[in-house]
């Protein structure tokens, strides 16, 4: 069960940071893995079990906080049953990489602080140290955070912005393994702009056949140069963004409606059952018929 606590939307309305509560029951060898085009803070307040992520598996306890990049898969395989439902309840901050790296952004140093979540050599675990010193100020500004989305005070996506670039700056500062090497990213402005153009095409037209050719012309850039720059700024191809978009649809349709498999893969966008289940497993390693049940 999901609890919102606030959204954030741009300008065609697509939310680009969203804070919510997850309540999960107790659960056993689960292995529904997920991944998402929006990078995730995830703070554990209460409960227990293991998690696993692309570094290997690790346990969960109250307190802990986990960090994921866009497009990296993850699943809490088991939560231990402590308190029958809800069993376990976790804090989480999903947020696009356009964001905090926005055309709207008036603040370069936030491009140099990306690499935190897009390269996954940075962070040698998800799970981030609590012997650290400078953990307690991750959870700091994560309940700011929170603050800032119930108070809904004037001007509160600015600090909500900050708040998550303040969060980049100290992971890199003592969390990120000081050996790892990324690559230096400088893109104008109007660039950034053209890509968002590009993502909201694609958020508004997944259900359509797509050429790269199609998708590139919304940011008036040649297809190999677009999905070079699209890559850099959301840590995944442009097809595996599409692709992502057309699977999230697909989970919400077998969840909310009783449409048959081919006829939600044709709304999804794919063209036919066999890719369908093949790039379902892919992305849940489960099959639409069984995510269904």
């Amino acid at each position: 069960m999901i609890e919102s606590i606030g959204t954030l939307t741009n300008q065609l309305d697509k939310p680009v940071c969203s804070m919510f509560i997850s309540h999960a029951n107790a659960r056993k060898h689960y292995s529904r893995i997920h991944k998402h085009t929006e990078f995730e803070i995830s703070l554990v307040l209460d409960g227990s079990g293991l998690y696993s992520t692309m570094h290997g598996t690790e346990a969960i306890e109250g307190g802990d906080i986990f960090i994921f990049s866009s497009n990296e898969q993850h699943c809490i395989t088991d939560i231990d049953d402590t308190a029958g439902e809800n069993s376990m309840n976790l804090l989480n901050i999903h947020f696009s990489p356009i964001f905090v790296w926005g055309a709207d952004s008036d603040n370069p140093l936030t491009c140099e602080y990306q690499h935190m979540l897009f390269d996954k050599e940075s962070l040698s675990h998800n799970k981030l140290d609590r012997n650290n010193p400078h953990y307690p100020k991750i959870v700091t500004l994560i309940s700011e955070i929170r603050n800032e989305f119930s108070d809904g005070n004037a001007d509160y996506p600015i600090l909500v912005k900050n708040k998550l670039v303040e969060i980049l700056i100290t992971l890199k500062r003592f969390f990120s393994a000081k050996t790892a090497s990324h690559p230096e990213v400088v893109l104008q402005e109007k660039l950034i702009q053209r890509i968002e153009d590009a993502a909201n095409f694609i958020s508004i037209n997944y259900s359509k056949e797509l050429s790269l050719a199609q998708i590139a012309d919304q940011a008036y850039l040649s297809a190999p140069y677009f999905s070079s720059i699209f890559k850099k700024i959301y840590g995944m191809s442009p097809w595996e963004y599409l692709t992502i978009q057309r699977i999230d649809r697909a989970k919400l349709l077998l969840k909310t409606t009783d449409d048959n498999i081919l006829d939600i893969a044709v709304k999804c966008g794919f063209n036919n059952s066999a890719n369908f289940n093949k790039l379902f497993r892919k992305y849940t390693n489960t099959t639409p018929s069984n995510y269904r049940k």
